[in-house]
């Protein structure tokens, strides 16, 4: 008979070495190893997200659901439109899309803001606005679908919850750079003005112009047209958006002074 202690230190008899074995068949459930998924490539990540989404479902469950949906299926229509299908995740507030092409991510970011700012214009009832904007960053990602080649017999019926997975330093800087872009503009992390595909040059300022092709290798003739009465009129429309929400702060909790930075800065975007 084997009398040898399972742990060190602890008593066969306690309720310690219970735990403890409990502890151990439950972490061999959960074993898992990264160490044989083929190495991450680079990509570029865009992260398109709905502006104030936190207060606007405590204020109103339906316009934050409008919102969202609306969001969602402008990336869907620019992916159809540019015939392209994209790595694409939801998230409740937005969504990422990820491309190891700099013209695919440009491409389905620029249709998709064009098709949102589409809406915001032909919806003249500012309570049916939102406002959105984006953050692009590129770097090396791992996908969930090359973890499930790393699961075991037991575990493969967990397959399906890995398929929306994304993992990667670019996921995190496009979601925080996000926060540093004007109203429907989009920021560019670092890491995508310093690097590129050798196929590809890197993006060339901290804010990306959507209107614009000199730094998106040109329109595809998929692009909405026209883009740039689209934008001035866009312009024109937000900052009367822009005035009701200053005059009507406290009904759609933003802080003060902050609709005031958004004016300054979408004035020097838009110019």
């Amino acid at each position: 008979m084997n009398t040898k202690p399972t742990f060190p230190y602890v008593e066969r008899s306690s309720p310690e070495h219970g735990a403890r074995l409990l502890a151990r068949s439950l972490r061999e459930k959960l074993n898992f190893s990264t160490e044989g998924i083929e190495k991450p490539k680079n990509y570029y990540v865009a992260w398109l997200d709905l502006m104030g989404a936190g207060n606007m479902m405590s204020i109103s469950i339906h316009k934050a659901a409008n919102a969202i949906a609306r969001i969602q299926l402008a990336v869907h229509l620019a992916q159809q439109d540019h015939r392209l299908n994209l790595r694409t995740v939801p998230i409740n507030d937005g969504v990422f899309f990820v491309s190891e092409k700099k013209s695919e991510i440009v491409n389905v970011l620029r249709s998709s803001i064009i098709y949102l700012v589409g809406n915001f214009i032909a919806r003249r009832n500012h309570p049916d606005r939102f406002l959105a904007r984006g953050g692009i960053a590129y770097g090396p990602v791992c996908f969930g679908t090359s973890l499930t080649t790393q699961l075991s017999k037991t575990q493969k019926g967990a397959s399906d919850i890995f398929q929306q997975v994304i993992i990667g330093s670019p996921i995190i800087q496009a979601y925080k750079t996000e926060s540093l872009a004007p109203v429907y503009g989009v920021s560019v992390h670092e890491s995508a003005r310093a690097f590129s595909p050798e196929t590809e040059e890197p993006f060339r300022s901290t804010l990306w112009r959507w209107w614009q092709t000199n730094d998106g290798g040109g329109f595809s003739k998929f692009t909405p047209q026209p883009v740039i009465p689209l934008r001035d009129t866009f312009l024109k429309e937000l900052n009367e958006y822009l005035d009701y929400l200053d005059s009507t702060l406290p009904f759609h909790l933003i802080a003060e002074g902050k609709v005031s930075q958004w004016k300054k800065d979408s004035q020097r975007y838009y110019r």
